[in-house]
């Protein structure tokens, strides 16, 4: 990823669908509030709610895990309880990171999957011009297949081949 990022010109990608984030980080988000930021070099981030932490920290390797307070809370009637969610705290977490380390290049984002309000306060905090669309990166390195996937390919393609099989002998006229 980091390779095709500096060919592409990028400093930083922002990844949101679920399958990209588990392709750069190891990890496959269960609720849709995560990212994963991958640097030009070094270490990619994984910003994700402490609801899923634990499964973050025990399944990935090099990879920075930052939480934010889950929206799964109990309100205990104190202000406390009531004061502790930020419900953009993905894109707050995200500007932090990048604002807070040197870039050399472009900010990249999944144009598609990104919401309205995710790119508004993103593009709000960086000079303009700085995000452009980065879906090609993970679409081109996605294209090779290490051996793993390979195989893991072959299982399903097995495993449907049995269960059509087991269903066309069910089937009558």
């Amino acid at each position: 990823i980091q390779a095709e990022m500096k060919q592409q010109g990028l400093g930083y990608l922002i990844l949101q669908t679920p399958y990209n984030v588990m392709y750069a980080t190891g990890y496959s988000p269960l609720v849709g509030s995560s990212a994963a930021i991958i640097p030009a070099e070094g270490d990619a981030h994984l910003i994700i709610s402490t609801l899923e932490s634990a499964d973050a920290y025990a399944s990935t390797n090099n990879v920075d895990v930052r939480e934010f307070m889950s929206w799964v809370f109990i309100d205990n009637g104190t202000e406390e309880s009531r004061d502790v969610m930020d419900p953009d705290a993905v894109v707050h977490m995200t500007i932090d990171l990048i604002k807070n380390t040197p870039m050399d290049g472009k900010v990249g984002i999944e144009m598609g999957s990104v919401s309205h309000a995710f790119y508004g306060k993103l593009a709000a905090s960086l000079p303009e011009g700085m995000i452009v669309d980065g879906s090609s990166v993970t679409r081109n390195c996605r294209v090779v297949k290490c051996q793993w996937e390979i195989d893991m390919l072959r299982l399903a393609a097995t495993e449907a081949d049995k269960a059509w099989r087991a269903m066309a002998a069910e089937i009558k006229p």
